[in-house]
């Protein structure tokens, strides 16, 4: 699939808001497609792609701190000491960012919830 929508996962960390990647700057890196706004930006991602990845494989950071898995959408997002996080709603992003307890709690289940993703 298509990682972010076809956003730019480094300019989530460059500006307000995500820019939208071109279809000629794109890159295959776990299972997803990634595109690009730009070559410097590629090239960024190439050299660290952890660093730009969304957290908790992009999946809703609000949910999965209740232990749930939940789409996300990039559109409503959160950096947060340089990670980038996703959430289904604005009113999720507003309740992670008011309790700083659920940034751990969403890290800790995300190593239960990433077996659910791969289980047979």
């Amino acid at each position: 699939g298509l990682a972010l929508d076809g956003f730019d996962p480094v300019s989530f960390h460059l500006g307000p808001a995500p820019r939208p990647g071109r279809a000629d700057l794109d890159h295959v890196w776990g299972g997803a497609a990634w595109r690009f706004a730009s070559e410097a930006n590629r090239a960024a991602f190439l050299r660290d792609p952890w660093a730009y990845a969304p957290r908790l494989g992009g999946h809703d950071a609000q949910a999965a701190a209740r232990g749930v898995l939940a789409d996300a959408d990039p559109a409503i997002f959160l950096v947060r000491e340089g990670r980038l996080y996703l959430f289904r709603t604005v009113e999720g992003r507003a309740r992670f960012m008011a309790e700083p307890a659920l940034f751990a709690s969403a890290e800790t289940r995300w190593r239960d919830l990433r077996r659910e993703l791969v289980a047979p």
